[in-house]
């Protein structure tokens, strides 16, 4: 309590704190807006649409979406503003979405970037608004985490009934099928979104408020690693590979020695009990003989893409990096690298705006670790690490356009918000509890 009594002191009287410091009347004028996005997102990494009779008919998850933006729109424009959030983040995303619909302009198909546009990018854009204006506390960003328990646990266990039943891709023999919803349709899709869920899984494991609540999360952290394993997915391994290494050498201070030398003992272990010809598929990132070719396929579009972003500097169009594939010669293929193509697509304008966004939401999250509160400090660190993973696997995957990175990123910014916001006397409270306990412990 003396720290902020002492830092109000020594700051300069200010003017009356915005409108995202009343925190309570917001969350309660979102509160339905927030529901129905949760809805959304429940259609979109578990489509239950697929089994439960009716749901896809009547297009339910538009239904949501239209639902949490009129909601959220209404209660915006009652308090004379559309946007609660601060930052440069959301006046980088409206730059990419205005460049990904003048692209249609000059693209090698108009009427196909168009329809893009609109199938994709527009959503991109809402789902990464709402996100950042919707997770108005840390209480509500708390539940949203238990959101993607929910998501990694339904789709690890489907992961793990494909395997188990032999449900395998097409023409593959190690390669499961993944879910239902887009978003975990296939090995690779279903391994990049178990890594990005992994740190918001371990923060609900570690906000949780029941012991069967966080033997929950614990369950589904170790499904969820072990399912990653099974997809075979080699950008998927290696985002767990960097996701489990920054945890432990985060969590891990002062024991970090003692832990990598355990790990080292087990790792023998372990590879025992990796799937049949695992090892040769993770070898084969680095030597092209023990692939099946689709290392140099890949290395191969990732160099035409390189080739068209020099040829084609304001880009060949929204969604339209398949025909410059084509052109090329290399078949109706995309190119694995979500930033090869942004920069394909929208031309080197499009990529720097892309990676400018990702940078932005990342920014600042390091510094929001160090607060005083743990569960903001967890948080800060979990978003961080599921960017690190989009990040990482976005190296090797054509997902610049889909939901993964707008709603870390809107998680992101989100986060920097509320915690900027003028405190009130229960949060200080809650840091002068904090400070105490940790104060304790280290006794």
């Amino acid at each position: 309590m003396d720290s902020w009594i002492s830092q109000a002191r020594h700051n300069p009287a200010r003017p009356a704190p915005p409108i995202q410091a009343l925190d309570a009347p917001i969350e309660k004028g979102t509160k339905f807006a927030f529901q129905c996005f949760l809805g959304f997102s429940v259609i979109v990494f578990i489509a239950p649409q697929y089994f439960v009779p009716g749901l896809e008919a009547i297009g339910i998850g538009k239904i949501f979406m239209f639902l949490a933006l009129f909601s959220y729109v209404k209660f915006a424009f009652s308090q004379g503003r559309l946007s609660f959030v601060k930052g440069s983040e959301l006046k980088i995303l409206a730059c990419f979405l205005l460049l990904s619909l003048i692209s249609a302009s000059f693209s090698v198909w108009p009427g196909g970037s168009v329809q893009f546009f609109l199938d994709y990018a527009w959503k991109d854009g809402a789902v990464f608004f709402l996100v950042a204006n919707l997770l108005t506390s840390g209480e509500r960003a708390r539940k949203f985490c238990w959101a993607f328990v929910l998501f990694a646990a339904v789709n690890s266990f489907m992961g793990l009934k494909n395997w188990s039943s032999g449900n395998m891709m097409g023409g593959s023999t190690n390669r499961i099928e993944g879910g239902f919803a887009g978003l975990a349709s296939n090995p690779n899709d279903l391994g990049l979104l178990l890594d990005m869920s992994l740190p918001l899984v371990w923060y609900a494991y570690q906000t949780a408020k029941t012991a069967v609540t966080r033997y929950m999360a614990l369950l589904t952290i170790i499904v969820a690693a072990g399912t990653v394993i099974i997809t075979f997915s080699r950008g998927a391994f290696v985002g767990l590979l960097v996701v489990a290494g920054l945890a432990v050498w985060k969590l891990g201070k002062g024991k970090r020695i003692q832990i990598f030398v355990l790990i080292a003992v087990l790792l023998p272990v372990m590879l025992v009990v990796l799937p049949g010809g695992y090892s040769d598929r993770i070898t084969s990132i680095f030597y092209s003989d023990m692939d099946d070719g689709s290392r140099d396929e890949r290395i191969k579009l990732m160099e035409v893409g390189v080739a068209s972003m020099i040829e084609n500097p304001l880009g060949v169009g929204l969604g339209m990096n398949i025909l410059s594939s084509v052109d090329s010669g290399t078949g109706w293929h995309v190119i694995h690298n979500a930033y090869l193509q942004v920069g394909v697509e929208l031309g080197i304008v499009g990529f720097s705006l892309y990676l400018l966004l990702i940078w932005k939401t990342y920014q600042g999250l390091t510094s929001i670790e160090q607060s005083p509160v743990r569960s903001v400090a967890d948080l800060a660190f979990a978003i961080r690490l599921s960017l690190i993973a989009f990040a990482v696997v976005g190296l090797f995957a054509p997902v610049a356009f889909n939901f993964y990175f707008f709603y870390l990123g809107g998680m992101a910014v989100a986060l920097k918000t509320f915690t900027s916001a003028p405190k009130r006397p229960d949060e200080i409270q809650q840091v002068t509890l904090d400070q105490n306990g940790a104060a304790r412990a280290k006794a």
